[in-house]
C-alpha cells in the first residue's frame, strides 16, 4: 500500500484503472449473455432495450460499489490473502447489498409482469435503472474524494 501511495500516480488513475479492469470482464460477459438470451427469447424491442441497458448498468454499479465498500473498510493487515479476498467485511457488505440490489427491482418488476402491468412494469425498469445510476454516480464521485494517506490510517 505505501509503494502505491509513493508512486507519482493521481488517485483517480488508480480507481479508474481499477475499475476499468472490472468492466473490461464484466461488461462483454453481459453482452454476450443478453444476446444470447435475445436469440433464444426473441424479445420485443422495449424489453430487447432493457436486456443490455439494466444488466450493463448493474455491471457499472457492482464494480463501483465493490470499489467503494472496499475503502470504506479497507484491510491493512492480515495473515494470508484469503483474510483479503474471502474474509473481510467488504466481502460480507458487497454480498449483502448485492443481493438486495438484484432481488428487490426483481421483485417489484415480476410482480407487476404477473397481473399483466406492463406500464407499471415498464415504470419500474425506469426507476431502477436511474436509482441505480445515481447510486453509481454518488459513490464514484465519493471514490474520487479518497485520500489515501487518511486510508492509511483507518
Amino acid at each position: 500500500f505505501w509503494l502505491i501511495q509513493s508512486l507519482p500516480i493521481q488517485v483517480k488513475d488508480i480507481i479508474h484503472s481499477k475499475l476499468a479492469l472490472n468492466l473490461i470482464f464484466a461488461v462483454p460477459s453481459v453482452w454476450v449473455a443478453s444476446t444470447i438470451i435475445t436469440i433464444a427469447l426473441r424479445p420485443s424491442l422495449p424489453y430487447l432495450l432493457w436486456l443490455y441497458i439494466i444488466p450493463t448498468i448493474y455491471a457499472v454499479f457492482g464494480s463501483v460499489l465493490g470499489l467503494w465498500v472496499n475503502m470504506k473498510a479497507p484491510v491493512m493487515t492480515w495473515d494470508n490473502v484469503a483474510q483479503i479476498v474471502k474474509q473481510s467485511k467488504a466481502v460480507l457488505f458487497m454480498m449483502l447489498i448485492g443481493f438486495a440490489s438484484a432481488v428487490i427491482p426483481l421483485v417489484a418488476v415480476v410482480i407487476p409482469y404477473l397481473y399483466q402491468l406492463h406500464l407499471i412494469q415498464y415504470i419500474l425498469m425506469v426507476a431502477v435503472t436511474l436509482l441505480l445510476s445515481l447510486l453509481t454516480f454518488l459513490m464514484y464521485r465519493s471514490l474520487l474524494r479518497v485520500d489515501l494517506q487518511t486510508l492509511s490510517e483507518k
